[in-house]
Parts: C-alpha cells; sequence; structure tokens
C-alpha cells in the first residue's frame, strides 16, 4: 500500500522537463543500460537528505538497503529498486553536471 512520504514533496520542486534537458543537453543517459540519471538523482538526493542526517550512512550498501525498504513507493517518483553495483558503476562513469544544475535549482526553489 501507497504512503505518501515527505520525499515526494521535495521532488515538487523539481522540474522533471528541466532534468530532461540538462540530461540531453550533456548526454549523459547515452551509454546506460536501465539506470538513467533520473533514478541516480532520486538516490543520491535521498542519501543526501535522509541517509547522511538521519542514519549517518557511510556506505553504498546502507544507502542500498535503505532505498530499497521503501520499494513500493519508488514507481511514484519514477525510479526502481537499485543494487550496490549499479551505484557504483554510475558514480563512476556518470558526470556530476547533471546533479549539480539540479541541486541548484532545488536549492532556488
Amino acid at each position: 500500500m501507497y504512503t505518501n512520504t515527505r520525499f515526494p514533496e521535495l521532488l515538487k520542486g523539481l522540474s522533471r522537463r528541466t532534468f530532461r534537458r540538462v540530461v540531453d543537453k550533456h548526454e549523459a543517459n547515452k551509454h546506460c543500460k536501465g539506470f538513467h540519471c533520473w533514478g541516480h538523482f532520486i538516490v543520491m538526493l535521498y542519501a543526501l537528505c535522509f541517509m547522511l542526517n538521519v542514519s549517518g550512512c557511510k556506505s553504498l550498501r546502507e544507502l542500498k538497503s535503505g532505498f530499497n525498504r521503501n520499494r513500493l513507493c519508488h514507481y511514484h517518483i519514477g525510479c526502481r529498486e537499485v543494487k550496490r553495483s549499479m551505484l557504483s558503476d554510475a558514480n563512476k562513469k556518470r558526470d556530476t553536471y547533471v546533479f549539480s544544475q539540479m541541486c541548484e535549482q532545488l536549492m532556488q526553489s
């Protein structure tokens, strides 16, 4: 059963159209095979807002289990369950420009 949390409220200040435009401009999803920039951004934003502040999460393994704890709600924010190896690979290969642009937009709203 879906229950609304504070996390989707945080995302209300973010324009998916702007996000898509920045991703397309920098071809950030060019070599992705399923874990696209949007899902990566959602997981990293979750880590920043909740895991670091609340539980002091210090590893990808802890992040993965914390994020996947609410996997039934992922559909509503446009992402899916994540794996540690997926996060690790995305963090190594993906350019951070898209994420910095979106964080600036969130801070302005």
